[in-house]
């Protein structure tokens, strides 16, 4: 450094700004995304269907549910799985 002294001040380190909430319309594909990710060998082979339900007060909630499964036995078989890797799961009509 010419003229020693104190090396030139670096700019301050601004935080990463977080990414923003995802929409609610989203949630519900990111909550099928990481259930399949954590649980490929059980819900990689099936598709996803989203239900919205709109309860007036209580606001809107989306219902993710899996498609592809043959049986309300082998969906049963699926949610017992599930539960046992502290998943929850239930078998709709």
């Amino acid at each position: 450094r010419p003229g020693g002294g104190c090396p030139p001040e670096r700019p301050a380190r601004q935080p990463a700004a977080a990414p923003p909430p995802a929409a609610p319309e989203r949630a519900p594909e990111q909550a099928w995304n990481q259930a399949v990710n954590a649980n490929r060998d059980l819900l990689g082979n099936l598709s996803l269907d989203i239900q919205r339900a709109d309860l007036g007060d209580k606001g809107v909630f989306y219902r993710v549910r899996a498609k592809g499964l043959r049986s309300a036995d082998e969906a049963k078989g699926l949610c017992d799985k599930l539960a046992a890797r502290k998943v929850g799961c239930i078998v709709v009509r």
